[in-house]
């Protein structure tokens, strides 16, 4: 069971003993953890990025990695603070004993609590000394090829409970060259799971100034996706890229139900409305389908198909030999979309008539019924 919330609360004349200056310490810090883990998703918020400089040893090319100073908040809540750029150690990854040549191997990011240096302590009356502060730290390690598909499930402290220890902040991956004992390799991600951001829950988004953007970078990357909603013209959504943060749109839907875009609409058929193709096909050949129509419509019938095909004359090449040849059709038809074209050449009774595949022209009506489930 999850204990209630205490607030530390304080009088004129009172004692106040180390108990009572660390449960303000705690209160302050168990309400940023509350607000994190359940107002936010875990993951890292900026830098820690594995980047790789190419080294030799033995004449074999090796990677050194290093890791960027960054933040990242893990699922307990917990804010991750690494200030500085960091190499990651090859002899710890000996030490856990995990190495599989050619394999991915997660690395992770961890807070941890430590104990400061000596400095600075101080004497108490009973003549032993304490520390004054303590580390919020961290510690980057590794894991086995496959530990990355156990991240979800960490298990989150108590509702009440403050930041913990333990959570595993996934930053990349390495490989691993056992002959010379150094990283061959690095990577984001390793079979679809790779680093994971910081992001928010919520159910509703305010935006103060009229203007609610939602981006895929920084607004000074210009050329990345951008979605606004603003309230000008009597409100309006776009779509498009942006240039110094500003929509370039490419789709609008405008707040009275005009719907503007550059490039072509496609999605569920529309009730009622007839789509027609033609031209010319050969013996054998399957009719295509109107623009607009696809297969899938078809077979879900969602579409009425009505094929006409009719002889196209002389519709085949004349036979070799002399004479005055004549073309009749012997067959033409289509059998679904598939078409059957056939014509006899004949020029008088002394000769045998000769069949020929052929040519005709086609028209294909599509019709999209009211029952079809499409939308009007």
């Amino acid at each position: 069971m999850s204990d209630r919330i205490e607030r530390p609360v304080f009088f004129e004349g009172q004692v106040l003993g180390a108990s009572d200056l660390e449960s303000s310490v705690e209160y302050g810090r168990g309400h940023m953890a509350r607000h994190e883990r359940y107002l936010h998703t875990w993951g890292i918020a900026y830098g820690l990025e594995l980047s790789g400089e190419d080294r030799e040893r033995n004449s074999t090319k090796y990677k050194d990695i290093t890791v960027s100073a960054g933040v990242a908040s893990d699922g307990t809540g917990r804010q991750i603070v690494v200030p500085e750029s960091e190499r990651l150690d090859p002899e710890l990854f000996l030490d856990l004993n995990i190495a599989r040549e050619g394999a991915w191997h997660p690395v992770f990011l961890v807070g941890r609590d430590e104990d400061p240096a000596a400095e600075p302590l101080i004497e108490t009356t009973c003549g032993t000394t304490q520390p004054r502060r303590k580390v919020e730290g961290y510690e980057i390690t590794f894991g086995r090829p496959g530990d990355e598909l156990e991240l979800d499930e960490q298990t989150s402290p108590a509702a009440s409970g403050g930041p913990d220890g333990g959570w595993k902040v996934l930053l990349g991956f390495v490989k691993w060259n056992s002959t010379i004992e150094r990283f061959s390799d690095l990577a984001d991600s390793s079979g679809g799971i790779g680093r994971r951001y910081a992001g928010a829950l919520a159910d509703e988004v305010v935006a103060r100034g009229g203007v609610l953007s939602l981006r895929s970078a920084a607004a000074t990357e210009n050329g990345k996706p951008i979605v606004v909603v603003d309230e000008a013209d009597g409100g309006k959504l776009q779509f498009g890229l942006q240039t110094n943060g500003v929509v370039q749109p490419v789709f609008t839907v405008k707040a009275s139900g005009d719907v503007a875009a550059t490039g072509t609409i496609t999605g569920k058929l529309t009730t009622g409305v007839v789509y027609v193709e033609s031209g010319v096909a050969y013996d054998g050949m399957l009719v295509p389908l109107p623009a607009g129509i696809t297969e899938d419509d078809v077979e879900a019938g969602q579409v009425v198909l009505h094929v006409s095909v009719t002889p196209r004359y002389p519709g085949s090449p004349k036979p070799s030999g002399a004479g005055n040849w004549i073309p009749i059709v012997a067959e033409c038809l289509a059998v679904g979309r598939r078409v059957r074209c056939r014509y006899l050449w004949t020029k008088d009774l002394t000769v045998a008539p000769t069949y020929v595949n052929g040519a005709c022209d086609y028209l294909v009506v599509a019709y999209v019924p009211a029952s079809s489930g499409s939308t009007s």
